[in-house]
């Protein structure tokens, strides 16, 4: 009988025991149901990005905003371009007014130029922009130029006769506080336009008066449209290398705090998609009006290496 009852007891404690694993799975169940989350759409929003170089003239792309996971099609695509907006350009003595025209190396190909004002290092530029009755302004400077020492190719793994790597560009930053750069490169016979590396902006802050040397790889087009998830193609040589044998043009600009802070803003966000620990990341914007985006200066000074083994 005490036999019986032990054998009882114990097989009680496990029901009990049982009894508390399926409730707690069973709360846990009932807990579970799918969300659907209504995210807030942003307020419309005309999008303005121009530039003007020391020796060139005034550029200027003319978009409308849209949701962050709005679906992107032609007909998307279409309905955010400005294709009637008037622009122009003034330095206080002379004014340019820019046109649209098409330009197929872009994406979509449509951008406003300017035919009457090419750019100085020095001056001020003031920018006026009306979409549908509504009037944009902004202004920038190009800054003082800084000229590159030299720009050398360094392979990836140089004891392997590597025939990939990188550029390395060489300059002397001057002797005062609150230079910012911007770099380009352009790749002959393979990028159309002038591409940038996905860090492609810096300050002097740690560099100050120093002599600087710095590593650009080769940036992406983003004019065209490539699948991110497609594997690499091992019968090419990755997109981010400079290959021996290749010629290429580094484009160094020197620009002002503003411009500087819009692309450091923009790479910030970009940097922080997907991840959801990130911080969140505001663009800075120069436009008045309303609207979202740069009008910037560049000075640029163009250095170009034949790349030999």
């Amino acid at each position: 009988m005490k036999r019986f009852q032990n054998i009882n007891i114990k097989k009680l404690k496990n029901f009990n025991l049982f009894l508390f694993i399926f409730f707690i799975f069973f709360f846990i169940a009932s807990c579970e149901k799918d969300i659907t989350v209504d995210l807030p759409r942003p307020e419309k929003a005309i999008v303005i990005e121009g530039a003007i170089e020391n020796g060139g003239y005034p550029w200027v792309i003319i978009t409308r905003n849209t949701p962050y996971f709005e679906p992107v099609d032609a007909q998307t695509v279409i309905s955010l371009l400005v294709l009637n907006a008037y622009v122009i350009v003034t330095d206080g003595h002379d004014t340019d007014k820019l046109t649209l025209q098409v330009d197929t190396n872009l994406v979509p190909p449509f951008i406003y130029k300017g035919s009457q004002i090419k750019g100085e290092v020095g001056k001020t530029y003031y920018l006026k922009v009306i979409v549908d009755a509504k009037e944009y302004t902004s202004y920038t400077t190009i800054p003082n130029l800084v000229p590159l020492d030299s720009v050398k190719f360094k392979p990836r793994n140089p004891q392997e006769n590597d025939t990939l790597g990188y550029l390395w560009i060489y300059f002397r930053d001057p002797d005062s506080i609150g230079n910012n750069y911007r770099i380009f490169s352009k790749t002959l016979g393979k990028d159309s336009v002038f591409v940038h590396p996905f860090s492609s902006v810096a300050n002097d802050m740690l560099i100050n008066g120093r002599n600087v040397e710095y590593l650009v790889y080769r940036g992406r087009n983003p004019n065209i449209m490539t699948d991110p998830n497609a594997p690499p193609d091992p019968s090419k040589p990755p997109r981010w290398a400079f290959v021996t044998g290749e010629t290429a043009v580094i484009k160094f600009c020197s620009i002002n705090k503003t411009h500087f802070n819009f692309w450091k803003s923009v790479e910030q966000q970009m940097s922080s998609d997907g991840n959801p620990f990130a911080s969140p990341t505001s663009v800075v914007t120069n436009i008045e009006g309303g609207a979202l985006g740069i009008w910037g200066g560049y000075a640029v000074f163009l250095d170009t290496i034949q790349i030999i083994k």
